[in-house]
């Protein structure tokens, strides 16, 4: 028996990921938190470096670009 997942469940998991991708600044941290980051972001500190990068984040997109 193959595992599968219900059309309802996988609707509501698409609909989830266009909504993460219609909001700019979370789709930016989880860039940086893939690009950047390490095992340390799962960790207490990692609260920390998320904020600091938030404070730190470029709110122009292409200015973000051009950061990396």
């Amino acid at each position: 028996m193959k595992p599968h997942v219900s059309k309802v469940t996988a609707l509501f998991l698409l609909c989830h990921v266009f909504l993460i991708i219609t909001h700019i600044p979370l789709v930016r941290l989880l860039a940086w938190i893939i690009f950047a980051g390490d095992a340390n972001v799962f960790t207490e500190r990692g609260a920390a470096k998320i904020a600091e990068y938030g404070a730190t984040a470029s709110p122009n997109p292409r200015e973000a670009v051009s950061k990396i």
